[in-house]
């Protein structure tokens, strides 16, 4: 990176600049009322997706637990079984059903937010002398994102899977939402500003990269987007708010200190 090194120098400044460029996306939208629909869409077509999976959850589960343990099972160990296979159970599968509606709204949500990140990007004027325009570059930056994003998803349920024992461990536990809290605050920053990295071309470790020299500044961002999420009926918005705030972001990363570029 090149470039002047103004803005935040402090720890904390680079933490809560990451938090103020989430409500300057939000400012944003306030200023350019005519992208809301694209929020709102999503937003509906996975409410959609969220009422379908709930009721193949609802109905699917006896089965899975039929699965884990037979169905025939009468007695005092096979009472404790059945109870340890409830808990598991339902550990392991309402985190299946939740990845399954993150990966399908996700899928959804990403050509809005894909679109709504490049009118970001035109409204703050970032630099953007090293890309190209036009609908099949757009399909290209979104399908490059797509994938970057399915290792990124494939990377946060490695992560759960091996923090997964300590959620059963008694006393241990209490550190279980902080673990993955933390994962998730790094990876709702990695998905916020990867629209713009990705039409950058970057490679995936230059992505990592990319963050990893930013980490206080990625770590508020994603604090208050993680923070957004606990918050009832704003979940789905959140990923295309996401986009809005993450891009913000980037550009003034861009502005400070140049434009990422492939290889550099």
């Amino acid at each position: 990176m090149t470039g002047q090194q103004a803005g935040p120098k402090t720890t904390q400044g680079e933490f809560f600049g990451g938090v103020h460029a989430f409500f300057e996306g939000l400012q944003f939208l306030g200023k350019n009322p005519r992208w809301i629909p694209l929020v709102i869409l999503p937003f509906c077509l996975s409410v959609l997706v969220f009422v379908s999976l709930f009721f193949v959850a609802v109905w699917g589960y006896a089965d899975f637990k039929d699965w884990i343990l037979p169905p025939d099972r009468e007695g005092f160990w096979w009472g404790l079984a059945d109870v340890a296979a409830n808990l598991v159970g339902l550990v392991i599968y309402g985190f299946v059903c939740v990845m399954a509606f993150v990966t399908v709204t996700s899928l959804i949500t990403s050509p809005f937010s894909e679109f709504l990140s490049q009118q970001v990007e035109e409204y703050y004027g970032c630099p953007r002398n090293n890309l190209a325009a036009g609908a099949g570059v757009f399909v290209t930056d979104t399908l490059r994102g797509l994938k970057h994003e399915t290792i990124r998803l494939a990377i946060f349920i490695a992560l759960w899977l091996v923090c997964l024992p300590v959620f059963f461990i008694p006393l241990v536990n209490v550190i279980y939402p902080f673990l993955m809290g933390f994962i998730s605050i790094r990876y709702l920053a990695w998905d916020a500003v990867d629209y713009s990295l990705s039409r950058r071309q970057l490679h995936f470790r230059e992505k990592t990269a990319f963050l990893k020299r930013r980490r206080a500044r990625t770590f508020g961002f994603g604090s208050i987007s993680f923070a957004m999420l606990a918050i009832p009926l704003t979940t789905v918005f959140v990923l295309p708010l996401n986009a809005i705030g993450g891009t913000v972001l980037f550009c003034k990363i861009a502005a400070e200190e140049g434009e990422p570029r492939r290889g550099g």
